[in-house]
């Protein structure tokens, strides 16, 4: 039998339910199997997949389209605090995805933003090494935060669309 993944990713109805009612509940979720822990922040380490489903299935029952993908169990944080910011960060262009799936498009969702200051954008990413994704709040705003301290492979090619996949 097949060891099951962790699956990493945002819960968006309680970020919008967080940015609308000034709430700052955790909205980082790590899904193994059937069961869900919550956090602030939590941090992966290994060989690392950002996934983004495009227009077709969602990756997970949840409706999730962007996920981190890892075979070890990740680290969740239920406390708020500040990661280091150190390393590559990746940011995930949420308006973007939202955007593709309403218009059927496939615009790229994800930016990495490398330490000599260049920004590729693409549509995932093969993460190698040490990642944190953090919830940060702000007085005005919350928005989710990659780092990552190892090696970045961008993933160039889209999904498949809804109808392509079937």
């Amino acid at each position: 039998m097949k060891p099951k993944k962790h699956f990493t990713h945002v819960n968006q109805l309680v970020l919008r339910g967080n940015q609308k009612h000034g709430r700052t509940e955790p909205v980082i979720t790590v899904k193994h199997g059937s069961k869900n822990r919550y956090g602030y922040r939590a941090k992966l380490e290994g060989k690392i997949s950002l996934l983004y489903a495009g227009n077709g299935k969602p990756l997970i029952s949840c409706g999730a389209r962007v996920a981190l993908i890892s075979d070890q169990e990740p680290e969740v944080f239920e406390a708020p605090g500040e990661p280091e910011k150190q390393g590559i960060e990746i940011r995930i262009q949420g308006p973007i995805v939202n955007r593709n799936k309403r218009y059927d498009e496939l615009a790229t969702v994800v930016e990495i933003y490398s330490e000599d200051g260049s920004v590729t954008h693409c549509y995932g990413a093969e993460i190698e090494g040490e990642v944190t994704v953090a919830q940060i709040v702000g007085a005005d705003s919350q928005y989710i935060s990659i780092w990552v301290q190892g090696s970045v492979r961008p993933i160039n090619d889209p999904p498949a669309k809804a109808d392509e996949a079937a």
